[in-house]
């Protein structure tokens, strides 16, 4: 029996709950929770090929967002430095 799964380069460990009567896994070797569940082994393929779409999803999300973020901090430092050479300029004008 195969305890795993494999969907675009993600793994996964399925165990079973016979007090449930479902079928769980969770994905491996990432650093955040991937669960997903089926009743069925086609719905836990299906279950986990969505769950791992969804991850791929968040994490193209939140990079943008970092990238944004970075950006903003850069340009944000820039204008301090900016600021403060402009003030030593007209200080020295004066």
């Amino acid at each position: 029996m195969i305890n795993s799964l494999t969907y675009n380069g993600y793994t996964a460990s399925i165990s079973y709950s016979s007090a449930d009567e479902v079928f769980f896994g969770k994905v491996l070797g990432i650093n955040d929770l991937v669960n997903f569940e089926g009743t069925s082994v086609s719905e836990l393929k299906e279950s986990f090929q969505e769950a791992v779409d969804d991850y791929i999803e968040t994490c193209k999300h939140w990079a943008n967002l970092q990238r944004k973020r970075i950006r903003a901090f850069l340009m944000f430092v820039f204008l301090q430095h900016f600021i403060k050479r402009q003030q030593q300029l007209l200080h020295n004008m004066i």
